[in-house]
């Protein structure tokens, strides 16, 4: 996990206001907020991904990934936060709706993997804590 995991720290203005559940799942280490996050390379391009493979998980990616880079705000389906920069959808500038297709995707199962990761942040938040602890022991 050390090899491919860093922690990602948020402040309390980084969340919207329809992001209680978001912020509920984060662990809460003094004035900040932390999740794991998938180390990025140099280039910005996720660790697990080959650039003329693709991604190196395959199925077994998690749903996270399933999604990405696109989130769900207030019902809408949008980019994720600062990922249009790192995504190639996002700077050859893809519609959305055209990006989801691109990634095979639909409106539905972004919107069913977007509740079965809330669904996991606040179910399995304790087990999550416990990764996140370790992972900081061992920076």
């Amino acid at each position: 996990m050390e090899d491919f995991a860093v922690v990602g720290e948020y402040l309390e203005k980084d969340f919207r206001r329809d992001e209680d559940w978001w912020k509920n799942a984060m662990i809460k280490i003094g004035d900040k907020f932390s999740k794991i996050n998938v180390r990025k390379k140099e280039d910005g391009s996720c660790y697990f991904l080959d650039r003329e493979k693709g991604c190196t998980l395959g199925q077994n990616k998690p749903v996270a990934c399933k999604i990405y880079p696109y989130w769900i705000d207030r019902g809408c389906i949008i980019w994720e936060d600062g990922e249009m920069e790192f995504c190639l959808m996002g700077k050859e500038e893809f519609h959305i709706l055209e990006g989801i297709r691109m990634i095979g995707e639909t409106e539905y199962t972004i919107r069913a993997y977007f509740e079965e990761i809330k669904r996991d942040c606040l179910e399995n938040n304790e087990k999550h804590r416990g990764l996140l602890l370790r992972l900081l022991k061992n920076i």
